[in-house]
């Protein structure tokens, strides 16, 4: 209707808004694995739609990696201005997603997951690494999960996205290269943003969340 089509937006742009709600605690994310609080799909993954008339093309679909970090430069791109160059800007330009342009890639190299201080996933392209884990590091988070083995495992679990968003089918042993370059990308991720049991070089907050036995406080 035109209370909440696009009549209405187009007629109260200062309406329009980004919501970012998500599931339920625990809830059910079906298709994707996991659910809210986890760094599984199912509790990060969420679609995105976007109308511009004459500037979107109409029916468009892109599969390319995006996040609301990168609304930042976008939007200052959009604007006729720039993001910031006297600080690190983590969101990459998306303009030419947005506008459907003929062989536009994400700008995007890596995606780090993290549940509050501790990395707990890494992402480049189609490929997404689950690094290994302890529950006892995320003993304030699983009373809302239902699935105990997204939690409690000792190697890395790859997947790719592309075939299996669901991430049901661990391809690590397939691929050995794709796991030591994210395991790379992981470990500089550690270094430069932290993680549990470390501070990371341009850090700017520490969250001193419960450690694993073996780190000393």
């Amino acid at each position: 209707t035109s209370d909440n089509g696009p009549w209405f937006l187009d007629n109260h742009p200062s309406l329009s808004k980004q919501k970012d709600k998500g599931g339920s605690h625990g809830g059910d994310a079906t298709p994707l694995r996991g659910h809210k609080t986890s760094t599984w799909e199912g509790g990060v993954r969420v679609p995105c739609v976007m109308w511009s008339p004459r500037r979107i093309p109409q029916g468009k679909v892109c599969s390319e990696i995006a996040t609301t970090m990168d609304l930042l430069p976008t939007l200052a791109d959009l604007a006729g201005g720039n993001a910031p160059v006297d600080r690190v800007i983590d969101g990459r330009n998306i303009v030419d997603l947005i506008h459907g342009k003929e062989g536009a890639t994400s700008p995007t190299e890596a995606l780090y997951y993290y549940a509050h201080t501790q990395l707990m996933a890494v992402r480049s392209g189609k490929w997404k690494l689950h690094l290994p884990r302890k529950v006892n590091t995320m003993q304030r988070w699983n009373v809302f999960h239902r699935e105990s083995d997204i939690l409690d495992f000792t190697k890395p679990l790859l997947y790719d996205l592309e075939q299996d968003p669901g991430e049901k089918h661990n391809v690590a042993d397939k691929h050995a290269a794709t796991v030591r370059q994210l395991i790379g990308l992981a470990d500089w991720a550690r270094n430069d943003i932290g993680d549990y049991d470390r501070i990371g070089e341009n850090a700017r907050f520490f969250d001193p969340q419960r450690r694993r036995p073996d780190i000393a406080p």
